[in-house]
């Protein structure tokens, strides 16, 4: 439903509003989140801190492209992560620009507390691209048998133990690696949303804890090699295909040193989601504590030394003027034209002179 002002409902719980700016100068997707009014999000935590995961700004970022015609997200990339903090809400904002000669359009994800005055900034969470045109899932990406022939059964009994061990501590909403086999270099598995969240499945374009359980294979250390706590930093040539999913095959492979692709289907192997390349990046811990960091500047208090130094020098000029008076104030210092040729001088003072603000200079 649309407005006298141009803002329509999208449905998407997490950007529920879009505004088409005018001059069609591009379009605004705009939301409000918090673990009061999601709470499967509280599920999602990082070394402790509740994150909005990096699925959930692609599933926004999915959604306004559906808004503008361009479904393709060629790449999204995050530069900083979104803190959740207990009780707190979060405003969002997802701004599409105009399309350029190709149809092309690039975009950028924010937030901001809710509340804040107009003079608070907003944070800049991630960025990227859109294209109208969605690339057909190769046929490689369809195992003809599932699981694949040939693939060994892996054991996740305590998984998500592990998961914790690493940094990642999730809730219920997000437990949702059911099996995995492995394949050679490659990792298969049946991943689906808890009962408690598949009602909400259709609001999503595709379910941020689906696409997130999706990758604990990564997380787990099972397709290549990635630091604890690792998460999320560009996703480049996603496209969906079907929207909705509340469960899915997944088919993981590594792609360069600290990348993945990702191929999801349904049961019956039709494509829903297709990642050509995924990155990650391990997480800065102190950017998870705001910006805190464990350690700390400290500024201790030194008394002040007296004008009668306990052991006075044995001797020491100062060259030239003298205009704060230090041969008054010191024992064992006497005032030269020049810098005197007897080397048992043990301190000299040369008067740089004024440099008109900040008063005389000495070296």
């Amino acid at each position: 439903a649309s407005s006298a002002s141009g803002q329509s409902s999208t449905g998407h719980p997490l950007v529920a509003s879009v505004i088409e700016l005018a001059d069609e100068r591009g379009h605004v997707l705009t939301g409000q989140v918090s673990t009061t009014t999601h709470p499967w999000l509280a599920d999602h935590a990082v070394f402790g801190t509740v994150l909005l995961p990096g699925a959930a700004m692609l599933d926004m970022v999915f959604r306004a492209g559906i808004e503008v015609g361009c479904e393709h997200v060629e790449e999204l990339t995050l530069h900083a992560p979104l803190l959740i903090e207990e009780e707190a809400a979060v405003q969002l904002q997802v701004v599409v620009d105009d399309p350029d000669d190709s149809g092309r359009r690039t975009f950028a994800v924010y937030s901001r507390p809710t509340g804040a005055d107009a003079t608070t900034p907003w944070t800049r969470h991630a960025d990227g691209a859109l294209a109208s045109a969605v690339p057909a899932p190769a046929a490689m990406d369809q195992p003809a048998a599932w699981p694949p022939a040939g693939a060994t059964p892996i054991d996740l009994t305590g998984s998500y133990e592990q998961l914790s061990a690493r940094g990642y501590d999730y809730g219920p909403a997000f437990r949702g690696l059911r099996a995995a086999w492995r394949s050679g270099d490659e990792v298969f598995a049946e991943v689906s949303l808890p009962e408690s969240e598949q009602p909400s499945a259709h609001r999503f374009c595709l379910h941020p804890a689906l696409l997130d359980a999706a990758l604990h294979p990564v997380a787990l250390g099972l397709v290549g090699e990635h630091a604890a706590g690792a998460l999320p930093f560009t996703w480049s040539g996603v496209s969906l295909h079907a929207v909705e999913a509340s469960s899915v095959r997944v088919r993981l492979a590594p792609a360069g040193p600290n990348g993945v692709t990702v191929a999801m289907t349904d049961a019956s192997g039709a494509p829903v989601a297709t990642v050509d390349a995924l990155t990650l990046r391990a997480v800065d811990v102190t950017r998870l504590r705001g910006g805190v960091s464990p350690l700390r500047v400290d500024w201790p208090v030194l008394a002040m030394p007296s004008a009668q130094p306990a052991q006075p020098w044995r001797k020491g000029v100062v060259v030239g003027a003298d205009p704060l008076g230090l041969c008054e104030r010191f024992e064992g210092l006497t005032a030269a034209d020049a810098i005197p040729d007897d080397a048992s001088v043990d301190i000299i003072f040369l008067h740089c002179g004024s440099d008109g603000e900040d008063g005389d200079s000495l070296a």
